[in-house]
């Protein structure tokens, strides 16, 4: 089996606040760190997850204010990283929330691995869910759509390469 190493990328950071998901400290301020990786070895590279958009729409759409320093802009965040991104071999995005898919179009060409399950899912969300996939049923179009074409939909677990799986969750 192929030895992989997994580089976290921070490509933003949203503004310290009270968070409802801290275990017995509800309300807590704490940092919330928007993170992307890059898996390296076997002779790939992937990258997990393209991050958000831009700090003034996340302010305007969203109601909450990122900061995404120019280290922090994918592109850059992958050479700091020693890697060049033309070599990334594909994308896999975890889910389709905006801040996860955003930068999808910054990597032409290159096959995104989504599961099927999540599709369908983001097409139609919960009404709590609208404004994470970014919906027409809040006036949005979802960042994703417009690379749905390089799609490579898996449906379930999933092997894509030695060492490497898609695994369903939910």
């Amino acid at each position: 089996m192929n030895t992989y190493r997994i580089i976290p990328l921070k490509v933003a950071q949203q503004e310290p606040r009270a968070n409802t998901s801290t275990y017995l400290q509800l309300g807590a301020i704490m940092e919330s760190p928007i993170i992307a990786y890059l898996i390296v070895g076997g002779g790939l590279t992937i990258l997990v997850d393209t991050g958000c958009g831009p700090e003034q729409w996340s302010l305007e759409k969203h109601h909450f204010k990122i900061t995404i320093t120019p280290e922090m802009e994918i592109l850059t965040a992958i050479r700091n990283a020693g890697v060049d991104p033309e070599k990334i071999d594909f994308l896999i995005n975890t889910h389709l929330h905006h801040d996860h898919c955003w930068n999808n179009f910054q990597f032409p060409g290159k096959k995104i691995y989504v599961q099927k399950d999540e599709i369908a899912y983001a097409i139609n969300p919960d009404p709590c869910q609208w404004y994470y996939y970014e919906t027409p049923q809040v006036g949005m179009t979802p960042p994703w759509l417009k690379d749905m074409d390089r799609f490579e939909i898996v449906d379930g677990d999933t092997q894509i390469a030695d060492g490497i799986e898609l695994i369903r969750f939910c």
